[in-house]
């Protein structure tokens, strides 16, 4: 039988969805997404009076701001994250859930109640506030929910998974980890390039 692989610890190596470098990931690109769907066009509004008829669109930054906010308060969260103490990790993870509940009220309020989403974009365009219109929805919001999902689910996985993850050492302690250390995931290999130790230099 294959015995379990061992960190220069002396603890086992966490089961691969533990893994600091793949729940970070997850994380970054789960806020990286939901801060990208607020840049194009979220709802369309056919508008008209008596003086005029337009179009208008209003992208999710304008439609949903708040979700640009948190997504960037997600992405600096996940790096904190990594660096903190396990103590401090828990409320950075309870910060990142928060953002991520807020980030979903934001979308699901344009997903119901558009027009008055699109009211300050409107009225900035055409002049005129509280005119009648048409309002269709794009598919950015709905990918902006699932993303925000995502930021939840991923900083759940990141809050149990946290104990497992090496702790800080000192540079001397880190040196020694890295020199028998056999696997290298994303943010392995960026402490150990920190610390002037090549993990692609084995010998």
């Amino acid at each position: 039988m294959r015995s379990a692989r061992l960190t220069a610890v002396g603890q086992p190596q966490p089961a691969p969805w533990k893994s600091a470098g793949r729940l970070m990931l997850l994380a970054l690109l789960s806020g990286a997404a939901a801060f990208a769907s607020t840049l194009p066009t979220w709802v369309y509004a056919e508008v008209s009076d008596v003086l005029q008829n337009a179009s208008v669109a209003v992208p999710g930054s304008d439609a949903a701001p708040g979700v640009s906010a948190l997504a960037l308060v997600v992405l600096a969260a996940t790096v904190a994250l990594r660096l903190a103490p396990q103590k401090v990790r828990y409320f950075i993870v309870a910060v990142m859930v928060a953002a991520g509940a807020g980030m979903i009220f934001s979308v699901a309020s344009v997903l119901t109640d558009p027009a008055s989403a699109a009211q300050a974009t409107i009225g900035s365009q055409t002049g005129v506030i509280g005119m009648d219109a048409q309002y269709s929805l794009t598919v950015w919001p709905w990918a902006s929910l699932i993303a925000s999902a995502c930021v939840i689910a991923s900083a759940a996985a990141m809050g149990a998974a946290s104990r497992s993850w090496v702790k800080n050492k000192s540079k001397y302690d880190k040196t020694q980890r890295f020199e028998t250390q056999e696997d290298f995931d994303e943010i392995d290999t960026w402490d150990a390039l920190t610390h002037n130790f090549d993990p692609t230099d084995r010998r």
